[in-house]
């Protein structure tokens, strides 16, 4: 019978995947590193508003928002 054993993964790959981000990010020009900062706090905070709900239709947008970020920093490329 197989065991399974909560790992906590997911941690380390937002880790990773912050080390990754802040490294391109580093390597824009400064006008685009604003650009993205400035996009990164105002997700933030529609992120932290649409916590305070857990209707399925807010989740989905959270989802969607969530990626948003890479999306952008992936065009300032």
């Amino acid at each position: 019978m197989p065991r399974f054993v909560s790992l906590p993964k997911q941690p380390q790959s937002q880790r990773a995947s912050q080390t990754r981000i802040d490294s391109l990010v580093a390597d824009l020009e400064s006008d685009d590193q604003r650009r993205y900062r400035g996009l990164e706090r105002r997700w933030r905070a529609v992120i932290a508003h649409l916590r305070k709900f857990e209707r399925a239709d807010v989740t989905t947008q959270g989802e969607g928002l969530r990626r948003l970020p890479s999306i952008y920093l992936r065009l300032l490329w």
